[in-house]
Formats: C-alpha cells, structure tokens, sequence
C-alpha cells in the first residue's frame, strides 16, 4: 500500500497528504527536509506533512531501490556490502553482484527478497534484518 494519499506541487516544494495510521517518524526520516505537521481540517483521517523532497522509497518488493538509507526497521546499522566484519556474507558483495548498488552500507534486496529490501547489521548479535523504507506513489 502506498504510503501517500495524493501530492500537491507548488514551485519547489511538496506537499503530501498522508494516511493518519502512517508512522510519521519512519516517513520523516527518509525525507531530506520538511516544514511542519498537522492534522487537515478538510480530509477525514488525513495529516499533512510540507515537505521539499522525498528522498527514499521502493516500488515492488524494492529489488531496484538505489537509495541512501543505511539502518535497519529496528534502527540498527548497516554494516558494509563489502565488508565481512562481524558478519560473513561471501555471496552478496558488489563483486558477485555488481549490478546490485552493494555500494557502502545502504539497504539493498540482491536476492529479490519478497519481503524488501534489508541489510547485514553491525551488531554481532543480529547478522541481517530488513530495512523500513516508504513504498513510492504513482501518480498520472
């Protein structure tokens, strides 16, 4: 489900009408700068959120995402593709996988997975979790 009821565009800023059940702290941290936040008088369950760019979000179950983000849902780091360090991961590196964006320590989804896109933690404890980024909204 998209995240977004519909988007205004004024000159060069955004503005996005979002479900109420929406986490805004997850929303707003994948976008690079926004005004305020407050509930639309106007739409029934709908906030809205002033932003200038929306910076990450994934379509499908996220294969193609090339964004920057580099926690997990949980808020743990990402540890780097091409690392190995604490956790082993000979398979996905960007050697095996140079069409995949292993670029740094941004989450990814090499295997397809259907759930989305995840990343190898830095924690020694947990070796990958799965990252929480916006789906992306299609419009006409």
């Amino acid at each position: 489900m998209c995240s977004l009821k519909f988007l205004e565009i004024f000159s060069n800023s955004v503005t996005l009408y979002i479900q109420e059940d929406i986490h805004l702290d997850i929303l707003k941290d994948h976008i690079t700068w926004y005004t305020f936040v407050f509930p639309l008088q106007t739409l029934e369950s709908v906030q809205v959120l002033k932003v200038l760019n929306l910076s990450d979000c994934i379509n499908g179950n996220g294969k193609d995402y090339r964004g920057t983000v580099a926690k997990t849902g949980r808020g743990r780091t990402c540890q780097e593709w091409s690392s190995q360090k604490p956790h082993s991961h000979k398979y996905f590196t960007p050697v095996t996988h140079p069409r995949a964006g292993l670029d740094k320590n941004y989450c990814r989804n090499p295997d397809g997975d259907v759930n989305g896109v995840w990343c190898f933690t830095t924690d020694p404890e947990k070796k990958w979790e799965y990252c929480e980024i916006p789906r992306c909204c299609n419009y006409p």
